[in-house]
């Protein structure tokens, strides 16, 4: 069964909730610091799915009169589709990566475009090898690590070795930019034409 982003996103809420009762704003928080690497979320859509769940009998509401909050927690009915889609086969991400995209186009961008598009690129990674590489140590440390530690290990480990990976290609591709430039100063580089790369 295929599902579209916006019935994934009901997914992620609803896992949030089984991890993390609580209030709307603590579980877009949840979210964002737990999953925010790799399953981002328009913050807009979190409250909309929140209603549906309840609709649904997925969740549950509590008014907490100490804080004045609605308390959200999942039902036994929520715990059972939240299993069955778990269990479901992953859908493979499209093959969309922008950044390469636009460098097997660089011969008509403006000069220093593909150098301002990696600096991002390694920008970015390198907040996200230095956050999960920071969290690992400190988990690392823990005597009595807290329920759902295995899960997080399995989401920092893998956010780790990929934003490694994604660093290293990124000190090769400026070694290429940089030759390339010596090489043909009016150009920032010139890739080898996909299609022209054969596999062993």
């Amino acid at each position: 069964m295929l599902y579209s982003r916006e019935n994934r996103t009901r997914f992620a809420v609803l896992g949030a909730i089984a991890a993390h009762p609580s209030c709307g704003a603590e579980i877009k928080r949840y979210m964002r610091e737990t999953f925010g690497d790799f399953w981002a979320e328009n913050d807009g859509q979190i409250y909309p799915t929140l209603r549906q769940l309840d609709a649904d009998g997925l969740i549950e509401l509590r008014n907490d009169w100490r804080s004045n909050a609605v308390t959200y927690s999942i039902t036994a009915k929520g715990r059972e589709v939240l299993s069955e889609w778990i269990a479901l086969p992953v859908e493979e991400p499209g093959q969309r990566v922008e950044i390469l995209l636009k460098l097997s186009l660089v011969d008509h961008a403006p000069e220093g475009a593909a150098r301002a598009h990696l600096e991002q690129f390694r920008s970015r990674h390198e907040c996200v090898h230095r956050r999960s590489e920071l969290l690992l140590k400190l988990h690392a440390d823990l005597d009595n690590p807290a329920p759902g530690y295995r899960s997080l290990l399995l989401s920092l480990t893998y956010l780790h070795r990929m934003s490694a990976a994604m660093l290293d290609w990124a000190e090769d591709a400026e070694r290429l930019l940089a030759g390339a430039s010596a090489s043909h100063p009016e150009a920032d580089v010139r890739p080898p034409q996909p299609w022209a790369v054969r596999v062993a």
